[in-house]
């Protein structure tokens, strides 16, 4: 259980999200060997929203290899369902 009484003053304060405090890059130098996104899939996107080929993924394919309990609808990443 909770103890109200115990407190901790080494809490320190809340920093502001890294979404709310990140610009947008203009130019993106990508390291040798390394694919860049495919811009001509992005000409129509909403702002904020941005849309990534297979071959570009699956260059980070071994990098991150964690799963989520709740992935977002196929839709809301820019997927359709496929049979």
């Amino acid at each position: 259980p909770y103890d109200r009484t115990t407190t901790n003053t080494n809490i320190s304060p809340l920093l502001p999200s890294p979404v709310a405090t990140s610009r947008h890059i203009e130019d993106i130098t990508y390291p040798q060997g390394i694919k860049s996104p495919k811009g001509e899939l992005n000409v129509n996107t909403q702002e904020g929203k941005s849309l990534y080929d297979r071959e570009l993924l699956s260059q980070f394919m071994n990098v991150y290899k964690e799963n989520t309990d709740n992935p977002p609808p196929l839709d809301v990443v820019g997927l359709e369902p496929s049979d």
